[in-house]
């Protein structure tokens, strides 16, 4: 029975770390589709770097950007 306990224990812990890896993996993606337009206009230089500059501070100064979280994690 002690075996079991420990188990489940283990198996609760690795439920909450692979549900923290697939959000991180989903904030990781969602900031790779804000950010893909910014560098494609970098790399053809067919992009005025002011306003580049401007619309990538925008996008990423915004509530919820960064490791700035709109709701916080549940316990």
């Amino acid at each position: 029975m002690q075996r079991r306990v420990v188990l489940a224990d283990r198996a609760e812990r690795l439920r909450k770390e692979l549900a923290e890896m697939d959000a991180e993996v989903a904030r990781l993606e969602a900031a790779e589709v804000v950010i893909w337009p910014f560098i494609e206009a970098e790399r053809s230089r067919q992009a005025d770097d002011r306003a580049v500059a401007e619309e990538l501070e925008r996008v990423t100064t915004t509530p919820g950007s960064g490791d700035m979280l709109l709701v916080p994690h549940r316990e």
